[in-house]
């Protein structure tokens, strides 16, 4: 078991008034005692996006950080939340800071000053009742809130954090936040330098419609070094990037294959061959093509995404680019997300390494 320590240990690691090495000595000693895991296979860097519908128990730093360890896999897109959790970010009411129940996993961004309710944003808020006005000046003083703690927050505080992931073995390929139209410049710069002390090479985002903001994030992606990543769902098609990418030589794609296969009806694969260099990361999950059930997702090798052709793709033209796991397919009865997660890692595995019928 992973020796815990308090949200305040953590802070005076970081504050520097104890050496890193006590950090990894408390949290990371557990980690030593296992082989590190290496899930770059063919070539192609292999991972998880965490703790996206991980259990409880892993849903926050230390919990996904092992889980991701359990399941021998040394890469992973994180999420923004637990991170910030961990440094002892401001949290919305009734969130207390805790890891929370998974497999929802808590929004990447509370909404800004001024912004709509969640209610109101297409896809959010189905069942709810509308806000209340005190519900709205609620969310916007906790955004204001957050705001704040962004941009005057020592970026040097997260490096502790990259020393616990690389005391594991565990490379964080991709920092996930969504950047906003209503952010100010300065939250941006703290988006890009967070990314950087963790060791990201990249943000993910969902594609923005507004080219303004993809134009905005493209420059600062650009004056930070930092590749973006932009994540689509049913509506992604060959082309649907070439704007963003037009706009600055760090927009790229976040390729979800799956919903690519469940929008279009085709193979992902001409897309990739045609923009693999703009391609920074892939989130893999099993779909249907379009016309068939699209409601749920399918299990590996029981829908219609050519996960195996994608991975082998991958390794013979040598194109590293980090693939992980979304885990999105119910949980069948009788089994749990993290059996069914490691069904996906070994599926992968075999398809890279050939060590058996996938």
């Amino acid at each position: 078991m992973t020796t815990r320590y308090s949200r305040r240990e953590f802070g005076q690691v970081t504050l520097g008034s104890l050496p890193v090495a006590a950090l990894l000595g408390r949290g990371g000693a557990a980690f030593a005692q296992q082989a590190r895991p290496n899930s770059v296979w063919g070539g192609v860097p292999f991972g998880i996006f965490a703790p996206y519908r991980f259990g409880p128990e892993a849903s926050d730093l230390e919990g996904a950080l092992k889980a991701l360890v359990n399941f021998g896999v040394s890469q992973t897109e994180l999420s923004n939340a637990i991170v910030e959790r961990y440094l002892g970010a401001p949290q919305p009411a009734g969130r207390g800071g805790g890891g929370g129940g998974a497999p929802a996993q808590p929004a990447a961004n509370p909404p800004a000053a001024g912004a709509p309710p969640a209610a109101s944003a297409p896809g959010a808020g189905r069942g709810r009742a509308v806000q209340t006005p005190e519900q709205q000046a609620a969310a916007r003083a906790a955004a204001e809130e957050l705001t704040k703690w962004r941009t005057t927050i020592a970026i040097d505080r997260f490096k502790p954090v990259r020393s616990l992931f690389d005391a594991a073995g565990v490379t964080i390929y991709a920092y996930r936040l969504t950047l906003r139209a209503d952010m100010p410049d300065a939250e941006y710069d703290y988006t890009f330098n967070a990314a950087k002390a963790l060791g990201a090479t990249q943000i993910t985002m969902e594609l923005p419609a507004d080219r303004a903001l993809s134009q905005r994030i493209g420059d600062f992606a650009a004056r930070h070094q930092v590749n973006v990543g932009y994540h689509l769902h049913t509506t992604a098609t060959i082309t649907a990037w070439d704007e963003a990418m037009a706009q600055s030589p760090r927009n790229g794609l976040q390729l979800d294959i799956g919903h690519y296969v469940a929008g279009t009806g085709v193979s992902p694969v001409p897309l990739i061959e045609k923009h693999h260099a703009r391609i920074f990361s892939m989130h893999l999950k099993d779909r249907k093509r379009a016309g068939h059930d699209q409601s749920e997702n399918m299990p590996w090798g029981q829908g219609d995404t050519p996960i195996r052709d994608v991975l082998q793709l991958l390794k013979k033209q040598k194109w590293a680019i980090p693939v992980g796991i979304e885990f999105e397919y119910p949980v069948p009865a009788g089994s749990t997300w993290d059996a069914e997660i490691a069904k996906c890692v070994r599926y992968g595995r075999e398809a890279l390494l050939g060590t058996g019928s996938a």
